[in-house]
């Protein structure tokens, strides 16, 4: 599941740095800004899949507190502050032509208290997460009705989409403090996602056997859906006037269905491909799902680098979007590639959120 998002998010990057390379007003370019919201869902699963994760893992464990916050500050907060440090350095070069010190950390500062660059949006949310994680598995345990409060909390995620798409637009939030003025750096924005993540930790078996029950039905509705964005886009656009950035923003009550959906299916692909006699699939899946972290890390290198060879593209709208393949098979493979070397060698695997020692020490267990 992780390699499939993952995947999904290089897609949604890589369409965004095509529509920039195409001309306003063709086809090409409102056919990919149409199918964004197609893709949209891979932010939501994400924060799924880390409740599901750590809630299965720790769900027998007590007083792991510090040992678990070591272990994430570690495994996150390294990598966090390394691509920070080294990505706003050709940032700076590039946007002033030089480099001072002053700038860099006048650029560098905000940049790691608000986890707006470079993609980073994901990792200050989840560190968020880790740092309530033990106040939350205690209150998860301690909850007698788990399904009822997993409906409650899918209501106030439908109340809070509704919301940001329909109320905040029209109010001045300037003076806001940071956290609720840019909601989608909020770990409560993304709440229902990480119980929804919990409550299939904890009841695995009940939902994988319910999931499959239904497999046809799960498909079917969420192909629907899927098609059914392109819909939402030209709504939001042509009816409701909104802005390109709010057309295509996450946090909309048709992607909170969509989205759950999204997991459902992924969940039964993955089993049906893991379901494959095949040691080589599985050892890729299992390589790649390894490395989806570092690769959601390292995609601004290659992304920066489709960004320059497609600013030397001379071609029509219609020629850049068959170059698309490629440019996602690209920056994949290099985000992949960047991944696995960094992780191959002890002291540079902690900045894509690996360690060779413990890699081993796995190994020989």
């Amino acid at each position: 599941m992780r390699l499939l998002f993952i995947s999904g998010v290089l897609m949604n990057h890589v369409t965004t740095a095509f529509i920039h390379s195409m001309s306003h007003g063709s086809f090409s370019r409102l056919f990919l800004e149409s199918s964004h919201l197609s893709l949209h869902f891979t932010r939501f699963d994400f924060m799924f899949i880390s409740g599901l994760v750590l809630v299965y893992q720790y769900q027998n464990s007590s007083d792991f507190m510090l040992n678990f916050w070591y272990k994430r500050a570690r495994r996150v907060g390294i990598p966090y502050l390394f691509w920070n440090l080294t990505l706003m350095l050709p940032t700076v070069i590039y946007q002033a032509r030089s480099f001072t010190w002053h700038r860099y950390l006048n650029h560098l500062w905000p940049a790691l208290i608000h986890g707006n660059k470079f993609y980073m949006y994901f990792l200050f949310v989840i560190i968020q997460f880790y740092l309530l994680f033990p106040f939350f598995l205690k209150w998860w345990h301690w909850l007698d009705r788990q399904g009822l409060v997993l409906g409650i909390s899918f209501l106030a995620q439908l109340i809070l989409s509704l919301g940001i798409k329909y109320l905040f637009p029209g109010v001045d939030r300037s003076s806001w403090p940071f956290f609720f003025r840019s909601y989608g750096m909020n770990v409560f924005t993304y709440q229902f996602y990480f119980i929804f993540g919990a409550y299939t930790a904890t009841h695995y078996q009940q939902l994988t056997n319910l999931w499959l029950k239904y497999q046809r039905l799960l498909w079917s509705a969420t192909d629907i859906l899927a098609i059914g964005t392109f819909g939402l886009f030209f709504y939001n656009r042509q009816i409701l006037h909104l802005s390109l950035g709010r057309t295509e923003l996450i946090h909309q009550p048709y992607l909170l269905i969509y989205g759950i959906l999204t997991v459902c299916v992924t969940w039964l692909l993955g089993h049906h491909l893991l379901a494959k006699k095949s040691s080589h699939l599985n050892h890729l899946i299992k390589l790649s799902s390894r490395y989806s972290f570092g690769m959601y890390l390292t995609q601004t290198i290659p992304l920066m680098g489709l960004y320059g060879l497609l600013s030397l593209v001379s071609l029509p709208s219609w020629g850049i979007l068959l170059l698309l393949p490629i440019g996602y098979l690209f920056v994949w493979g290099c985000a992949w590639g960047i991944n696995a070397l960094l992780g191959h060698f002890k002291i540079t695997s902690y900045v894509v959120g690996l360690s060779t020692l413990h890699q081993q020490n796995k190994a020989r267990m």
